[in-house]
């Protein structure tokens, strides 16, 4: 059909003919959607909190595990690197950021992507020990995000598969997050889930 034939990237990983059209290979195609996905941002959260000066790095799916370490698995299509400078008397110091992101998303997918990067940038500018916090409270609250970004996209499919992912910190951090949202509201859930480090009694 219109989805064939597949193809392997050189990574190993399978996608389809629609797919590939679609995706994106170079630096330039990253910073594009990177711009993008903080105007998304922006819409969805009423605010500019995807403006925080971030580098994008395209990678195969090799390096992308190995920088990752042993937060690497099989769901994780980015990462965001942290560089602290100057810290000092408990006081954290000035914070540089990079997103690295897989080669060859779509450029949809890569835009959600982006998104939850983005927000894992403002989680470490509003939280000095967000590195410390529950990982499912941290990667359930940048799913959430990535979720309502492509849900105002029309990209309802992408948002159901991560909410499908049957691991305990993303899918199940997912699940979690939006109970969350469902009782508190949207905003206030996303000002928690920037500022805290875990999820409330009763989540």
């Amino acid at each position: 059909g219109e989805r064939g034939p597949a193809f392997f990237y050189a990574d190993h990983r399978a996608t389809c003919a629609v797919c590939r059209r679609d995706a994106v290979f170079s630096q330039e195609g990253a910073r594009e959607t990177l711009e993008a996905a903080r105007e998304a941002l922006a819409s969805v959260l009423a605010s500019d909190r995807g403006k925080i000066e971030t580098a994008v790095t395209l990678l195969p799916r090799p390096e992308l595990h190995a920088k990752a370490g042993p937060l690497a698995n099989r769901w994780l299509k980015g990462l965001t690197e942290v560089e602290e400078e100057g810290a000092q008397d408990g006081k954290r110091g000035a914070r540089r950021y990079r997103i690295f992101v897989l080669y060859g998303l779509p450029r949809a997918g890569l835009l959600g992507v982006l998104c939850h990067e983005l927000f894992h940038v403002f989680q470490s500018e509003k939280n000095p020990k967000t590195l410390e916090a529950d990982a499912a409270f941290r990667e359930g609250a940048a799913n959430y995000v990535q979720v309502c970004v492509l849900n105002a996209r029309g990209e309802s499919l992408r948002a159901r598969l991560l909410e499908r992912q049957g691991d305990s910190v993303y899918g199940e951090g997912l699940r979690r997050f939006e109970k969350l949202a469902a009782d508190r509201g949207l905003r206030r859930a996303i000002e928690l889930g920037a500022r805290e480090q875990r999820f409330p009694d009763g989540y």
